[in-house]
């Protein structure tokens, strides 16, 4: 933006050789940038988060920051909004046919592109963007995505430029010529359906209004047991992992005496069995995102220091039930996984994600990852007994394309295990899962909180006040483009444009279909997202 050589920015590289290496140097003539004032530039922290977005910097040119365009007095006198959510016809630009040619994104639903604040996201690695719509995207996208417009900022003397006036730009044209067909409530589902198992009865969602809920709804899933994975860690003595806020009950379990058998048992694939109960061991490097000081993530102290985790119980959710057939979706994110491990384009048929899940081999995938050699490398194989697995459903998975973006999200499939898509959380068959029908809503029935096992094999959490220990979750539908897999994050709010398909801490979130004929099922309670 500013023509600085390399020793300014981390990569070391240099746009001061010559003026069209630069916006500065192309965009204004030698008496234009005198009168361009060489402006203070505050960083401030995330509004959310808390990131620190760095020192205080002084630019000829620069570009926004959350604070200038949400949630501020700068905000409003600059003409926006001052909600984040709120899909702004202020925040709205579109690329100039030099910025498409350049590589800049366009929605092909009304041509608007989405551009970059100066504000970093909910890591370092994650940079603010204002989308199509004109909605602050406050988690960020990668630093590296390279098809963001540039909206510049300068400030000037008025004094010495010689400024032409140019008219005026109103935002009730903007939004009539940039209508972005956001996807409303669309259906109401009011008819739960039940069946009786071992003498309790299990209901489809329960859904009852209540306005003290963000979404206006509050519902009631029935839960039940089936399977097991690696969840309550056991520790000696004093925890401090990860804060307070992110542990809940039953996530650490204190027993000096076990942690001393585990730490001389024998393990076979960092898995031993102790008194009839499985446990799995995992140090730093199993970890996705290993960190060592406090933060959101769970800490170690060293790169071979092992923790260990019992093997509980998988409760689920009853999202849906059809005669004998019933739709399970984890109450807890179990793990962490990228939606692909390379960023490329790739959907959900040829995801590491899906291969994962489901232990399919390399040739099942884009990347050539095998998750087949053996049971623990996928959640399928760690999860389910044999027996049990004999009651699964080779579900038919449709991946409906992005209903914003149109992105084609591929072809039918047949899986064990998958992941929700659009359309089941937020689409057609949304509110008979229990989910707000619709866009635009913070809805507590899509807050999700990963497992303390999930937490040390990477899964970033919130700090956030309101949604505390929350972490996001991949949708099986695409994003903008195909590099992209759309999520729901912390705040359970949709971000159907997506983020890269390699971004590794996200919470997985596992949905099976199972046989209730043959299914060992043990009734779990209920839970509710009013809680």
């Amino acid at each position: 933006m500013n023509g600085y050589d390399g020793s300014f920015n981390s990569d070391g590289v240099s746009f001061a050789e010559k003026p069209q290496d630069s916006f500065f140097g192309t965009a204004f003539s030698e008496d234009e940038k005198k009168s361009i004032v060489k402006s203070k530039v505050n960083n401030k922290d995330n509004y959310y988060f808390g990131t620190h977005c760095g020192e205080t910097t002084y630019d000829h040119v620069y570009i926004f920051d959350e604070s200038e365009v949400f949630a501020s007095e700068a905000a409003e006198r600059y003409g926006f909004t001052n909600s984040d959510g709120y899909a702004d016809a202020a925040r709205r630009f579109k690329p100039t046919l030099y910025a498409m040619a350049k590589g800049a994104w366009y929605s092909p639903v009304a041509g608007n592109g989405f551009w970059f604040l100066r504000t970093n996201g909910y890591t370092t690695a994650n940079v603010d963007c204002i989308c199509d719509f004109g909605s602050v995207y406050n988690r960020g996208t990668y630093v590296t995505v390279s098809d963001a417009g540039i909206v510049p900022v300068i400030r000037i003397n008025t004094e010495s430029a010689r400024l032409k006036s140019a008219g005026t730009v109103c935002s009730a044209d903007i939004f009539k010529e940039t209508e972005n067909g956001e996807v409303n409530a669309v259906s109401t589902y009011d008819t739960p359906q039940s069946i009786e198992l071992n003498g309790e009865v299990l209901s489809e969602p329960v859904v009852v209004k209540d306005d003290s809920l963000s979404s206006g709804q509050k519902t009631t899933w029935s839960c039940v047991s089936f399977g097991s994975y690696p969840f309550s860690e056991i520790t000696d003595g004093s925890f401090d992992a990860v804060a307070d806020y992110a542990v809940d009950e039953g996530d650490v379990i204190t027993d000096h005496e076990l942690y001393e058998k585990l730490g001389t048992a024998e393990w076979s694939d960092n898995e031993t069995e102790i008194g009839g109960t499985k446990y799995r061991r995992v140090c730093a490097k199993d970890s996705l995102n290993p960190s060592f000081e406090n933060g959101q993530y769970y800490k170690w102290n060293n790169d071979t220091e092992y923790r260990y985790f019992r093997y509980d119980p998988i409760k689920w959710r009853v999202i849906e039930i059809n005669g004998n057939e019933a739709m399970l979706l984890a109450n807890r994110q179990l793990d962490c996984a990228p939606y692909n491990t390379e960023s490329r384009d790739v959907k959900w048929e040829n995801s590491t994600l899906r291969s994962f899940l489901n232990g399919y081999g390399a040739d099942r995938n884009l990347s050539g990852e095998g998750f087949d050699s053996s049971p623990q490398l996928s959640f399928y194989g760690t999860a389910f007994s044999e027996s049990e697995k004999e009651c699964i459903i080779s579900a038919v998975v449709e991946t409906p394309e992005n209903p914003r973006y149109h992105t084609d999200c591929g072809d039918t499939v047949n899986d064990k295990v998958f992941i929700l898509s659009i359309d089941e959380v937020f689409g057609s068959s949304a509110a008979r899962h229990g989910f707000y029908p619709g866009g635009g809503v913070d809805d507590p029935a899509r807050r999700f909180r990963p497992s303390m096992y999930a937490k040390a094999r990477g899964t970033w959490y919130s700090l956030v006040e309101e949604y505390k220990g929350n972490s996001f979750w991949y949708m099986r539908t695409n994003g903008y483009t195909l590099s992209n897999a759309a999520y729901i994050c912390d705040f359970g709010y949709i971000y159907s444009r997506g983020t890269d398909v390699s971004c590794n801490d996200s919470g997985v979130l596992p949905a099976i279909r199972v046989d209730l004929s043959k299914a060992d099922l043990i009734p779990a309670g209920t839970v509710s997202s009013g809680k």
